[in-house]
């Protein structure tokens, strides 16, 4: 079976730096927002005539460990970098060896699914909750973030892992 597995390493290696930059900026944006709250910028705006109130202040972005996932993503690596030397040799694959290739997909999932939508059981791509079909990547933990349930990012963060080393897994059999 022709499969390639460092284009997907590379792929979820780039959605990780995506997601740090996301939390990174999400967390400079809040800052310079709440500082101009505090500043009363935004109540010297208003118009009196309006009934509009000044915007509250946002919770503080922490600081994830992204640790759990950079480990998963260098066991991938290496195991992408393994199957490719195999396919390399130019040796045939046997039925069982193309079987666990095309079946290991499946490692990217999780019955118990998404948060607040367990029907999406794919970890790595899904439709995003409020963008319709448009993919999210890494969709639990980079969700998390974006709606600022920040309690739920190092859950995900631990999901994501273990599904990435669950495909690592598969490609060192």
């Amino acid at each position: 079976m022709p499969f390639e597995y460092t284009g997907l390493s590379d792929n979820i290696s780039l959605y990780m730096s995506e997601i740090e930059e996301l939390a990174d900026s999400m967390r400079e944006a809040t800052l310079s927002s709440n500082a101009r709250i505090e500043s009363g910028v935004y109540d010297l705006a208003l118009d009196p005539t309006r009934n509009i109130v000044a915007p509250l202040k946002k919770a503080e972005v922490p600081y994830f460990n992204f640790a759990p996932l950079k480990n998963a993503l260098d066991e991938l690596e290496q195991a992408a970098a393994s199957y490719a030397d195999v396919v390399a040799s130019g040796l045939p694959a046997s039925e069982s060896e193309n079987r666990l290739l095309y079946t290991s997909e499946r490692e990217l999932t999780r019955d118990d699914g998404l948060p607040g939508r367990p029907w999406f059981t794919h970890h790595i791509y899904a439709p995003g909750f409020y963008t319709g079909y448009g993919v999210k990547t890494i969709p639990g933990v980079r969700e998390a973030i974006e709606e600022r349930q920040y309690e739920l990012v190092e859950d995900e963060i631990f999901v994501a892992a273990d599904v990435i080393s669950g495909m690592a897994a598969r490609g060192r059999e």
